[in-house]
């Protein structure tokens, strides 16, 4: 368990750090874009869609994250009676 909690923690991290570079990187080339290839009013159109989508992504991760928690207090385990093995030919 605890080994997938850690592979799990790897990839949520990695998906944030992409995501977190990513959008530095195209906040990076549209303000570094060479005078009169876009004009002004088209490049401050992106700003409103930069907050809409960093809000989206944080949302669905808070969402995520929320909805993955458990209750730690009320494990319940099975007994051996019910627990199978994959080799159960019964």
């Amino acid at each position: 368990m605890g080994t997938a909690l850690n592979d799990t923690a790897q990839e949520v991290g990695t998906s944030v750090g992409t995501a977190a570079v990513g959008t530095l990187i195209a906040a990076l080339v549209t303000t570094r874009l060479p005078a009169g290839v876009w004009s002004s009013g088209l490049v401050a159109s992106f700003h409103g869609e930069r907050i809409a989508y960093a809000v989206l992504a944080v949302g669905v991760i808070a969402t995520v994250g929320a909805l993955s928690l458990t209750d730690s207090r009320s494990v319940e385990e099975a007994t051996p009676a019910e627990a199978t093995t994959p080799y159960d030919t019964t």
